[in-house]
């Protein structure tokens, strides 16, 4: 009998799949010639709907899982891909909901994760039809069980998008003081600052902090001594007089921007653009660290020794430039939202 998959999800759990007239024994028939995937225990996929993207098939198999688990709410990773919230650096970890303590429930399978904890009906959301954490608590979990850099990336974008502010995470964090990670929810709101535009530079930041290097003012634009701008910048030391260049393959390949000409010779000009810049900064006086998505994850000592060869052979006496907070086009020291997420304001 052919397998009829019309009517179930893209991933589906076994009871699912008995509405369809698919019991086990045509399920593992089905899965040995190729027309069902087998997920996990218990849980099956469409070959015709299944994603080559990891983050969208694991989307796919949340769904199942919170399809799976009676009064869970989508949570952690979970949750927050289904936000729109940035990936982890690391393998993306299992599907994961939470289920208040009070409730009697358990994992149908290794193919996902039930998290117990308390959670008040104000930590959960309703979204077409599915339940889940709000944006802050979201925040927080991963900020408790996930790296400083990815759950940092998480934060920011968070913040960024104006889905939920610091004072909200703040909230949960003291909710969770008791839990198991809360300091990491701490760290991570001590570091938070939604100037930041994307994963690698908060994961950078993460990183600097880690090596115990200081942290930089994000996104600040540079013009030269007669006005002209010169570009904007991941991030600058003013006391230092060093730019920080944050640079991972996509923003020359075009996979950040999809919109971007992909061919050999615009990759080509963006990179001799770049080229362009960094030159351009330099006859400012300004000293110029970059690194790429490898280095920073991989060789952080190399980006480490790069950083202080930087620091020293620039003169920030000598800058001749004049350097302004991209979000309110003030002199970067005199930025409200820098002050706001200033080291000292963590």
């Amino acid at each position: 009998m052919h397998a009829d998959l019309t009517g179930l999800p893209a991933a589906f759990l076994t009871s699912e799949a008995a509405t369809a007239r698919l019991d086990a024994r045509r399920l593992r028939t089905a899965v040995a010639r190729g027309r069902v995937i087998r997920v996990g225990r218990g849980v099956y996929g469409d070959p015709s709907r299944w994603p080559d993207d990891p983050v969208e098939r694991h989307r796919l198999v949340a769904l199942a899982a919170h399809r799976a688990v009676e009064d869970c709410a989508l949570s952690h990773v979970s949750a927050a891909l289904v936000m729109g919230l940035p990936n982890p650096r690391t393998p993306l970890p299992r599907p994961s909901v939470t289920v208040d303590d009070g409730i009697r429930s358990r994992s149908p399978g290794s193919w996902m994760t039930l998290f117990r904890g308390e959670l008040p009906e104000g930590h959960v959301e309703v979204v077409d039809g599915v339940r889940r954490t709000i944006v802050p608590r979201t925040v927080a979990d991963c900020a408790r069980h996930l790296s400083l850099g990815d759950g940092l990336a998480i934060a920011d974008a968070s913040v960024r998008a104006g889905l939920t502010t610091v004072d909200d995470v703040r909230a949960v964090r003291e909710f969770q003081r008791r839990w198991p990670g809360s300091l990491g929810t701490q760290a991570v709101l001590a570091l938070l600052d939604p100037r930041r535009e994307g994963w690698l530079e908060s994961w950078s930041a993460a990183a600097f902090q880690c090596m115990g290097l200081p942290r930089w003012v994000p996104q600040v634009d540079v013009h030269d001594a007669h006005g002209r701008f010169v570009g904007r910048v991941d991030g600058l030391w003013p006391e230092l007089g060093v730019v920080a260049e944050a640079d991972g393959r996509g923003k020359y390949l075009g996979d950040v921007d999809p919109a971007l000409d992909r061919s050999p010779a615009a990759v080509a000009q963006r990179v001799l653009a770049a080229g362009n810049r960094e030159v351009a900064l330099r006859s400012c006086g300004l000293g110029v660290v970059r690194w790429t998505t490898e280095e920073i994850t991989r060789q952080q000592l190399r980006v480490a020794v790069r950083w202080r060869d930087e620091v020293q052979r620039t003169e920030p006496r000598g800058i001749r430039a004049s350097l302004t907070c991209t979000c309110c086009q003030l002199p970067v020291t005199s930025c409200d939202i820098g002050a706001v997420f200033a080291p000292s304001a963590a």
